[in-house]
């Protein structure tokens, strides 16, 4: 099942979706939006038991880091980040321990990823796109923190593995 909210106030449930479950499919939902707002992030916090993959982004400027979120999402195994003035993932993500495949994009001011994505053991495929300070950063001095890695994708480049299917449904 895939929920779309692209640029819209309306769309998700004011208090997300009941009793859906994800038990057949994997639950997909892509957030494209001009801000992520609390009113926003409410209704994707509705849906944490049970998303399994979760697409984060947006094309305009002004979102520097990302909520706080509790409960994180004990079954996201695909999360998609991408925001332009974006500085610092938050520390919600290094508690995903069944992550297996991390994308960022479009992220230029990202400039590192902290220590805790070391215990995404989990983590099977990360792949940074149009961050170039990040890529950089993680090809060099903090390649130490990625290297539990099998596949790395740095601007393009697979440094490490070779390129693997995403999770089924993305």
């Amino acid at each position: 099942m895939q929920w779309d909210l692209l640029k819209s106030d309306e769309v998700l449930p004011a208090h997300g979706f009941g009793q859906l479950s994800s038990s057949t499919l994997p639950f997909l939902a892509r957030i494209r939006c001009n801000c992520l707002s609390p009113k926003h992030w409410d209704a994707v916090k509705h849906l944490a038991a049970t998303l399994e993959i979760l697409e984060l982004r947006s094309y305009e400027r002004g979102l520097r880091t990302l909520p706080a979120i509790n409960p994180c999402f004990p079954c996201l195994r695909s999360l998609d980040l991408g925001f332009p003035d974006l500085e610092i993932l938050p520390e919600w993500l290094w508690h995903l321990n069944h992550l297996e495949d991390l994308r960022i994009s479009g992220c230029s001011n990202l400039t590192s990823l902290p220590y805790g994505i070391q215990n995404l053991t989990a983590l099977k495929k990360l792949m940074i796109v149009g961050c170039p300070r990040l890529s950089q950063k993680c090809a060099n001095e903090d390649a130490h923190k990625i290297s539990h890695i099998p596949n790395v994708m740095l601007q393009y480049i697979w440094v490490r593995g070779q390129p693997i299917d995403r999770p089924e449904g993305t």
